[in-house]
């Protein structure tokens, strides 16, 4: 399993997707909850709890949500079943 923080690299220099996130909560004032609750409605919640290996499809976003142990783990394009 690889270990390394994941992110993205500008200029050489590596930051987080922890990083990310954090910016856009402090800097742009991004509820990360709501987009969680957004992610998650209530009929979700029903699916990944009865699936949680699966990727869910959510033709009004244009996407999958994909699903590992019960935790939403990726977003990804409809019609693609990656998890990157």
């Amino acid at each position: 399993m690889n270990k390394r923080p994941r992110g993205v690299c500008v200029r050489g220099v590596q930051v987080t997707d922890h990083a990310l996130v954090r910016y856009l909560e402090r800097v742009h004032g991004i509820d990360m909850k709501q987009v969680a609750r957004e992610i998650v409605t209530n009929e979700r919640a029903v699916q990944i709890k009865r699936h949680p290996y699966s990727h869910i499809d959510c033709p009004k976003l244009k996407v999958n949500f994909v699903v590992r142990q019960g935790r939403v783990i990726s977003v990804v394009p409809r019609g693609k079943k990656g998890a990157a």
